[in-house]
């Protein structure tokens, strides 16, 4: 078996060695992007264009500056991808979104691959820059758990799409982050949470549990004891229990999001 449009990739000795040394070769180059946003934003500040500073004090880092450009950068990419991918493959039959090698699976497949060579360089440049949390380490250890799982068994492509559409809500939620102690209550940056909040809504409540609902309700039959799939079957459950618990994760994020929002509109307006 062949992995969508990576032909390199296919199920040999060496195979999956090559996919690994891709996966290197795409985490050095998202390390290249992060240096040359954090050397670009230190000579902005030289010049004396520098943003407002924040009111906390680890955000005037320019590594962390760089951290929130490139995860604004991977959400866009990756997440656009996935929408792609499932707006243009949705009816199709369940055998095809679980099959290893189709029509968008090989987009599917480069989109996860920026994605987790993004997750292994962010935690390898945070923990270099004294910025890796306990947290972050976790959440990102998980990401990469199921992208391995998902590259090694190339795919399942269409459930991978959903997962990566999610991040969508995420290139809305970086830039705030980034503003929201720097321009506290700014209209501007009220705006661009109520922006994410919907994002939120849409791609990670509504299209993250229909494909929690539709993974566990197909991939016994599709996934598990299929001898043309070789799938492992204790993967497939892991991938399932993942999937689960973080589509139930996301309503309680989704709690902490509309407190947030509540917060914000009660407090007093900027100038």
């Amino acid at each position: 078996m062949q992995c969508a449009g990576f032909p390199h990739f296919a199920a040999s000795p060496t195979g999956h060695l090559d996919m690994w040394i891709e996966v290197l070769r795409y985490t050095i180059g998202w390390a290249v992007f992060f240096y040359t946003v954090a050397g670009a934003v230190a000579i902005l500040e030289r010049a004396g264009l520098a943003l407002q500073p924040s009111t906390k004090a680890h955000e005037n880092s320019v590594f962390l500056l760089a951290q929130a450009v490139g995860c604004t950068t991977k959400s866009l990419i990756v997440s656009l991808m996935g929408i792609h991918v499932v707006w243009g493959h949705w009816d199709e039959p369940a055998q095809a979104h679980f099959a290893g090698s189709v029509v968008g699976s090989d987009l599917a497949f480069m989109a996860g691959m920026l994605f987790g060579s993004f997750e292994v360089m962010d935690v390898a440049t945070s923990f270099l820059h004294n910025m890796l949390s306990a947290v972050q380490l976790t959440h990102h250890s998980v990401h990469i758990g199921i992208g391995c799982i998902m590259m090694y068994n190339c795919g399942p492509h269409f459930l991978t799409a959903v997962l990566l559409a999610q991040d969508f809500s995420s290139v809305f939620l970086n830039p705030y982050l980034v503003f929201r102690y720097r321009y506290p209550s700014h209209p501007a940056v009220v705006a661009l949470y109520a922006v994410f909040a919907v994002a939120f809504v849409v791609v990670r409540i509504v299209l993250g549990t229909w494909g929690t609902y539709y993974y566990i309700n197909h991939y016994q039959e599709h996934l598990v004891g299929v001898d043309a799939r070789l799938f492992p079957e204790w993967q497939a459950h892991l991938l399932a229990a993942a999937i689960a618990t973080g589509s139930m994760m996301q309503f309680a994020f989704f709690c902490q999001v509309i407190s947030n929002a509540l917060r914000m509109r009660a407090a007093p307006k900027s100038e």
